[in-house]
């Protein structure tokens, strides 16, 4: 899968051993993915911040927000 960062360029186009984007914002590589197998129903943060303040489905695999907020949630008894 060739990802692409925030700035627009896929992760080849970065410098190499740094990651710094090329845009020279300072920033280095980042993706709004999550991390593999989840989506957005998996976060903490899903049901009182991104579905109803911006209608965010649940079967999603990245995030709308940058960095990503995601954070797994708890497990239930």
């Amino acid at each position: 899968m060739n990802e692409r960062c925030v700035c627009g360029y896929p992760k080849a186009k970065h410098e190499p051993g740094t990651l710094k984007c090329r845009d020279k914002s300072g920033r280095t590589y980042g993706t709004r993915n999550l991390p593999d197998g989840k989506t957005c129903q998996d976060c903490r943060h899903f049901k009182r911040t991104c579905e109803w303040l911006i209608s965010c489905e649940p079967t999603r695999t990245d995030c709308d927000w940058y960095p990503i907020k995601f954070t797994a949630k708890e497990p239930t008894a």
